[in-house]
C-alpha cells in the first residue's frame, strides 16, 4: 500500500481553496481527513481529477475523519483509479473568522504485478 497526503488550508477571510495531489498506479481505496482545527464556519469537501471528472460530491469535512473502529476501516472508502491528480476542494458559506487547515491521506493500493 502507498499513501499520499495533501495539505488543504483556506485562509482567514476566505471562502475556499483547492490543492492538487499527484496519485500513482493503483486505486485509491480509501481516505482519511486529520486536522486539530475546528472551522468557524461549515466546510465542505469535494473530489475530483483535473479533468473535472467528479470522484466525491461536497460533503461536510467530517464525513472524511476516521471513526471509531478498526484503523482502515474507519477511513473513508473511495474504490477509484489511481494514476492522476487530484483535486481536493474546500468551501464554506461565509468567510473564515480564522484558517482552518487539513490533511487529507490517501491509500493507495498497488496494481497487481
Amino acid at each position: 500500500m502507498n499513501y499520499k497526503v495533501v495539505t488543504v488550508t483556506i485562509p482567514k477571510g476566505r471562502e475556499q481553496e483547492r490543492q492538487e495531489v499527484k496519485v500513482e498506479d493503483g486505486t485509491i481505496i480509501a481516505c482519511a481527513l486529520h486536522t486539530d482545527h475546528v472551522p468557524s464556519s461549515m466546510v465542505k469537501i469535494k473530489l475530483e481529477d483535473t479533468n473535472l471528472n467528479e470522484i466525491h460530491p461536497f460533503v461536510s469535512y467530517k464525513e472524511f475523519q476516521p471513526t471509531n473502529g478498526n484503523h482502515f476501516e474507519s477511513r473513508k472508502h473511495l474504490n477509484v483509479d489511481g494514476n492522476r491528480d487530484v483535486v481536493v476542494f474546500a468551501k464554506t458559506s461565509k468567510p473564515l473568522q480564522k484558517a482552518f487547515s487539513f490533511d487529507l491521506l490517501f491509500y493507495v493500493e498497488k496494481p497487481q504485478s
